[in-house]
């Protein structure tokens, strides 16, 4: 009849066993919270670097221009030397670079020595 019911310490051990399991699943479990916050914040890092990289470059770009034009306005001017130098009786002339400031904004002109002049910030 013995066989019937079961030892109550070998119940008890295994309740106790179970509890430890738990814990450890527990333990565990924290762990992979904090690796996938860890995770995440690299990866939030990784494209707030990307960003600040980008807005590096953009800065470096309109620094080594040395004059306050954006790229657009580079362009328009590389355009119309390129395009006045076919034209000019000075094939080696240089170009003067001119900004106005006034009440409504900056107005720039970039000139060549033969007196054309070319308009890039235009106000208004």
């Amino acid at each position: 009849m013995d066989n019937i019911f079961f030892d109550l310490n070998t119940f008890d051990e295994l309740i106790e066993s179970l509890k430890q399991k738990y814990k450890r699943l527990e333990i565990i479990n924290e762990n992979l919270k904090e690796e996938n916050e860890q995770h995440r914040n690299k990866t939030y890092e990784k494209g707030y670097v990307s960003k600040l990289r980008e807005e590096n470059k953009r800065l470096k770009e309109d620094y080594y221009r040395g004059f306050p034009i954006s790229k657009e306005e580079k362009e328009a001017i590389n355009k119309w030397s390129n395009e006045h130098y076919k034209t000019c009786p000075y094939k080696r002339a240089g170009y003067g670079y001119h900004f106005y400031p006034t009440p409504l904004g900056v107005s720039g002109s970039v000139q060549c020595s033969c007196g054309a002049e070319f308009e890039f910030q235009e106000i208004g």
